[in-house]
């Protein structure tokens, strides 16, 4: 027996065997999910050959790190910060991932500001070990 449902605009069938797909109000529970509180809710791992995640928003991509004006922390106070909240400024911390997941496209752009901060602190670091070794040979 094949059962057709309709949601929204698509169309999807199930097969016999198949996991339960539950339709509620224009969201859907797939295996066993029966009140999905979000449009679509899976009970299970879900393999796809590619996500694409649309950001909305301004800014919505952190390539304002490269500004001029952007206030990058200094590395005291980064390791201050560590040493206290025991995450990186910016992440959530484990106990909030624990209890509320993570949106794939706002961890992205988070993860993404990390790295460009962590350039810019590679390239200070640099430039500092230029004028040692600057002052080292004059001595």
């Amino acid at each position: 027996m094949v059962i057709a449902m309709f949601i929204a605009n698509y169309s999807f069938t199930e097969a016999q065997g198949c996991p339960n797909i539950f339709p509620l109000g224009g969201h859907v529970g797939i295996g066993g999910v029966e009140n999905p509180a979000e449009r679509l809710v899976v009970d299970g791992t879900i393999c796809a050959k590619e996500v694409r995640v649309s950001l909305s928003g301004a800014p919505c991509w952190p390539d304002y790190v490269f500004e001029d004006d952007y206030k990058l922390k200094s590395l005291s106070e980064l390791e201050d910060f560590i040493k206290t909240n025991k995450h990186l400024p910016g992440i959530p911390n484990a106990q909030e991932v624990a209890n509320n997941g993570v949106e794939l496209g706002d961890m992205q752009a988070r993860l993404l500001k990390k790295i460009e901060e962590l350039t810019l602190y590679i390239i200070e670091l640099k430039n500092e070990n230029e004028e040692i070794k600057k002052i080292i040979r004059k001595e």
